[in-house]
């Protein structure tokens, strides 16, 4: 019973921590294959194995490896004008590592016979490209890049010669296209906190601390942002002018907190945005990378960008605490952020959505020493120092200083008798 309840915690873990494989589009041609129900059903590396061990029986395999590619990719008619002319094609848009399959199969027959092609002329290209016909043979073509145009030139060439030749030819890619992958693996991440509604936290919650405050949490998959109250100060012009203090609330909705990037939508190489929705305004907060550390650099309300009053950085490997934040703007309004915790995920294995996931130790703000008591200690040190040289040279007033020497007489010294 003990050796059966181990297996299962083994396959558990094993199960959690399996890896998104790359799984590239694949174009067939020169027989029918079968259909899926759905274009966006993923053909496992098992199925494919299957796939062309069967084809390999009567057929010589050729494939055709670009460097990387995307379902995108595939769908440029303009891209592949020979490929356009080929009927009976079968298109999968996601194959789990297909080389891989083919390499299991060449494993028990013939090698794959490898060619890299330099698409120079034509007249070399045919030279490149020329195969006997040998059913049961596997040849593989690396393009080693992404130029389409010229994939498709050279596989039209490669046509050309098996008219009369049982040959079944396909078209892929070494790996899929990084930011399809990555988007993939962001998904998968989302599908299975989805799996279990008690594992997955809400977007907005309410955490009562200490003080009988609630402390409101808003979650996405790569920050957790985390405060007492938002207070925006702000100068009403007029006859009698005044200063304005409103609480900005979030609204209560799966859209409070959304995160964008500077660059790809899973690259926060370039920093971030935090983009709240409050019935104010919308409140974008910016966060910049800076050599490993990560620096709150300004928010804007309105068209109006508030800049901290001090230098906020804190490392990746902790999370930002603050007791309250205060930032300025140029002309004189005031926006403070109390009890404000703020978590960045770099971790594509990790998501502020999962109530598992704990937050990162604190960095903390407070300061134990405030301009004001480091100009007044100096003051004071000063002062001290300059009191205790006069007090040195008031006691010294009136001291003899020279000494008495055994060999000489008495030193004279003046009396009143």
């Amino acid at each position: 019973m003990m050796f059966l309840i181990w297996i299962i915690w083994i396959l558990n873990i094993v199960t959690a921590s399996a890896q998104v494989s790359s799984s590239p589009p694949v174009l067939i041609w020169g027989i029918k294959t079968p259909k899926l129900k759905t274009i966006f059903r993923l053909v496992t590396n098992k199925q494919f194995y299957g796939l062309m061990k069967k084809i390999q029986k009567e057929h010589m395999i050729v494939m055709y490896f670009a460097s990387e590619l995307s379902a995108k990719d595939l769908n440029c008619e303009p891209c592949f004008p020979n490929l356009m002319l080929i009927k009976n094609m079968n298109y999968y848009s996601q194959v789990e590592e297909p080389l891989k399959a083919l390499q299991r199969v060449s494993q028990k027959t013939n090698e794959i016979i490898w060619h890299k092609l330099l698409i120079t002329n034509q007249t070399d290209l045919k030279l490149e490209t020329k195969m006997p016909c040998q059913p049961g043979r596997i040849h593989a073509f690396d393009f080693q890049d992404r130029n389409r145009l010229a994939h498709d030139y050279a596989m039209g060439v490669s046509n050309s010669q098996f008219d009369n030749c049982p040959v079944v030819q396909a078209y892929t890619a070494l790996k899929e296209e990084n930011l399809a992958y990555q988007r993939r693996k962001e998904q998968s991440i989302i599908i299975r906190t989805r799996k279990n509604e008690s594992d997955m936290a809400p977007h907005l919650s309410f955490i009562s601390t200490r003080s009988n405050n609630e402390l409101i949490v808003l979650r996405c998959k790569q920050a957790i942002l985390a405060f007492n109250r938002i207070l925006l100060s702000y100068r009403e012009t007029g006859k009698s002018p005044h200063m304005v203090r409103t609480n900005l609330t979030v609204r209560r909705n799966n859209q409070a907190m959304q995160v964008g990037t500077y660059k790809e939508p899973i690259d926060l190489s370039a920093g971030l945005v935090l983009v709240l929705d409050t019935a104010f305004s919308p409140i974008v907060i910016e966060v910049l990378p800076v050599k490993g550390n990560w620096y709150l650099t300004r928010v804007i309300i309105n068209d109006t960008t508030f800049y901290p009053k001090d230098l906020i950085f804190f490392s990746d490997d902790f999370s930002l605490c603050c007791s309250e934040v205060n930032f300025f703007a140029w002309d004189k309004s005031l926006l403070s952020l109390t009890d404000f915790h703020l978590d960045i995920i770099t971790s594509a294995d990790k998501s502020g959505m999962l109530l598992q996931y704990q937050a990162k130790p604190c960095w903390s703000t407070s300061k134990f020493l405030t301009p004001t008591l480091a100009q007044t200690l100096i003051v004071m040190f000063l002062f001290v120092g300059i009191f205790s040289i006069g007090m040195v040279f008031i006691t010294n007033i009136g001291r003899n200083e020279l000494v008495q020497v055994a060999a000489e007489p008495d030193l004279y010294i003046k009396t009143d008798q």
